[in-house]
């Protein structure tokens, strides 16, 4: 898209003729072709001719270079910090150049240096903006200087405060019990929750690092009318204390295996067997 700019060298009283790629001539000494594209990149030359004798052709390689699309990206060392605590962030160039220059801003303010790293221990509490700017020093690039999307770091200033006590859909439990929610009123500042059980027995299956989580008690669950539950609130400022303990009772797992599934032939007898699991003293058959 730029402009050719030819150049001869000058010779009183000559006529200069010039011929290149895609049909171009001229007679000018120092021609400019507008909008440069790829057909026109190659050999041109040009002759000077003085009281009609024409000299040997001089010539000159023109290269169009491709237009470049730069644009950039950050990488973050933490999106959430405590107040105080180093970030460091990285910038991703694309068509950026051998020696691309940046101009980071936190909050819309200059910040950092020109480098492709920059590390800062001030951010303010609360929600942090930070972005860089690119000007890129590859051949034809387009637009010259791009903006990274801003990437957002949050910065607190201590750790929350401990959590309510928990509260569960059902206390009484027989295992097994599926889809048990257990949760606790959000805390402010908390970026996860710990929760913390009896035995390996309840076994989280969504919500985990939340304020309200899913657990199933499977049948190894110890059984017991004092069985307890807590939870811990955190965050990059560290950890509150443990709150106050979810009381429920676990029965004892009982139950039968009834054997493999059969298929006999009509009139034959069957033999079933039972199995007696967990804490199952009997068990009663039924059928169709």
């Amino acid at each position: 898209g730029e402009g050719i700019n030819l150049t001869a060298s000058n010779i009183t009283g000559a006529i200069y003729a010039w011929s290149g790629p895609n049909g171009f001539s001229s007679n000018a000494q120092n021609p400019v072709i507008l909008g440069a594209s790829s057909d026109m990149a190659g050999t041109y030359s040009v002759v000077a001719t003085v009281d009609g004798c024409t000299g040997p052709a001089g010539t000159t390689d023109v290269v169009i270079n491709p237009t470049v699309v730069p644009a950039v990206t950050i990488d973050a060392s933490a999106t959430e910090t405590c107040i105080g605590d180093p970030v460091t962030f990285t910038a991703n160039p694309t068509n950026g150049g051998l020696d691309p220059v940046y101009h980071w801003y936190v909050n819309e303010t200059p910040a950092g240096t020109d480098d492709f790293e920059f590390t800062t221990s001030t951010l303010a509490s609360g929600v942090n903006t930070i972005r860089v700017d690119m000007t890129s020093s590859a051949d034809c690039p387009d637009p010259l200087t791009v903006t990274s999307t801003d990437i957002v770091v949050t910065v607190y200033t201590a750790p929350p405060n401990r959590p309510g006590t928990p509260t569960a859909s059902t206390t009484s439990l027989c295992p097994v019990v599926y889809d048990l929610v257990i949760s606790v009123d959000p805390v402010p500042g908390a970026t996860n929750y710990i929760w913390s059980f009896p035995d390996a027995g309840c076994i989280i299956t969504s919500g985990e690092g939340t304020n309200e989580i899913t657990v199933t008690v499977s049948g190894t669950a110890v059984s017991g009318n004092n069985r307890r539950v807590s939870v811990i609130a955190e965050n990059p400022c560290g950890q509150s204390g443990s709150s106050q303990s979810l009381r429920f009772s676990v029965g004892s797992f009982a139950a039968v295996d009834a054997g493999e599934d059969q298929a006999v032939c009509s009139g034959e007898s069957i033999i079933v067997v039972g199995t007696l699991l967990g804490a199952a003293t009997t068990a009663e058959w039924s059928a169709p």
